[in-house]
């Protein structure tokens, strides 16, 4: 599984506050992400569920950083 291309206004509109084109934005860029996460912890050796776990605390943390333009955890997945 490869990562998506990275859609650069997909980002830029994912960082607005609040408004519903930014959580649609978001939540694609979760979507589209996710299982390339979660395909690369469990090449690192995490079983399926620690993988999910993983992915999931990842985007929480994003979030709580202050969303995909944040300079946010860039030694997460060296866990």
């Amino acid at each position: 599984m490869s990562f998506p291309q990275t859609n650069w206004m997909q980002v830029a509109m994912a960082t607005l506050n609040g408004d519903t084109r930014s959580r649609v934005a978001l939540a694609q860029m979760c979507a589209d992400y996710r299982e390339p996460l979660v395909s690369f912890l469990s090449a690192r050796g995490h079983d399926a569920r620690d993988s999910e776990d993983l992915v999931q605390e990842f985007f929480l943390k994003l979030l709580e950083a202050g969303g995909p333009g944040a300079r946010a955890l860039p030694h997460f997945f060296a866990r």
